[in-house]
């Protein structure tokens, strides 16, 4: 039996939660506290699978069907409905955040008056060689964690006490 507008409207929460099924997998969910969810159950990879399409009356009974034929399409191209959701939600409420260099400046402006001038141009060119001229134009959340060392190039400076090719360093032996 499918379901009715004035069916979902007159629909009442009673003391558990319950179920009035439209088909398909799609169904709604009627709260005791009289809210009325839109739920799909699906399978995928094996496995029950329930996924929130929205609220009623904001997603009102035809959309939902609507968009529960754009999900069983998604599924049979092997596509999770839920995580298509959410990638398109995070694709639309994407803001370009702020990327290494930005931080950076930050960070350096906050510290700079404890600094000397000599020291806080010497950090930040340091900043600049060795950190943003690889990833500098990225977000953080970008950078894997194999990503920075990729392309930072690590410090082949002198060792103290050394010239720093013959000096096997103060672990010697212990490896």
């Amino acid at each position: 039996m499918t379901l009715s507008s004035l069916g979902i409207k007159a629909a009442l929460g009673k003391a558990k939660p319950y179920k009035m099924i439209d088909g398909n997998g799609l169904y709604l969910l009627v709260t005791p506290t009289n809210s009325k969810l839109w739920r799909m159950d699906y399978r995928h990879g094996g496995k029950r699978k329930t996924w929130a399409v929205g609220a009623f009356p904001k997603v009102k009974l035809a959309d939902a069907r609507e968009q529960c034929e754009d999900a069983r399409r998604d599924l049979k191209k092997g596509i999770e409905p839920a995580r298509a959701k959410r990638s398109h939600k995070a694709e639309e409420d994407a803001e370009p955040g702020p990327t290494f260099t930005d931080l950076a400046v930050r960070w350096s402006e906050a510290r700079r008056r404890r600094w000397t001038p000599a020291y806080a141009k010497r950090i930040w060119s340091r900043i600049e060689k060795d950190i943003l001229s690889s990833i500098g134009d990225k977000a953080p959340e970008e950078v894997t964690p194999r990503g920075p060392a990729e392309g930072v190039a690590p410090h082949r400076g002198p060792r103290r006490g050394g010239d720093g090719a013959s000096d096997p360093g103060p672990c010697r032996g212990h490896f």
